[in-house]
């Protein structure tokens, strides 16, 4: 491999010094494709997004096509909440229960679409049919990516 050497000015050294510097010091490498860039947001951001796991059983034993039209109406709610980002759902049919992750830009805003979500008319008959003794919700920050 041939090096060739390139006269820097001290400005360019120092910027390009910070820039060895600070992916050192990154606590992980960003995902890919990251989700900050995906939605529009600061890809330094990304390092302080609050995922919210929400794991839920519905009382009645509909099928699950029809589960799903109604988790799909309160992702149709979520995507109006403040902070935020994104949503996945997933279903266990041997367990029948959903796991939803939503990613919020921080923990106050997902805090207050909780809050929301409780007394939101639009999602009564959702909420209602949800087994409130199955639901278990947890918030996280991420601190450890793994790639290939």
């Amino acid at each position: 491999m041939k090096h060739e050497s390139s006269a820097m000015t001290p400005a360019e050294g120092t910027r390009q010094t910070a820039a060895a510097v600070a992916a050192a010091a990154a606590p992980f490498p960003p995902t890919a494709p990251s989700v900050a860039r995906r939605r529009g947001l600061d890809p330094r951001q990304e390092r302080h997004l609050v995922y919210e796991i929400v794991s839920y059983r519905f009382l009645d034993t509909r099928p699950v096509t029809e589960q799903q039209q109604r988790i799909e109406a309160m992702g149709r709610w979520v995507k109006t909440q403040p902070g935020f980002v994104g949503r996945s759902a997933f279903y266990d049919a041997q367990a029948d229960r959903w796991v939803d992750l939503v990613t919020w830009t921080d923990l106050a805003s997902a805090h207050a679409a909780m809050e929301r979500s409780q007394t939101e008319p639009s999602l009564a008959t959702i909420m209602g049919a949800l087994d409130t003794g199955s639901i278990a919700i947890g918030h996280y920050e991420q601190r450890l990516v793994e790639t290939p």
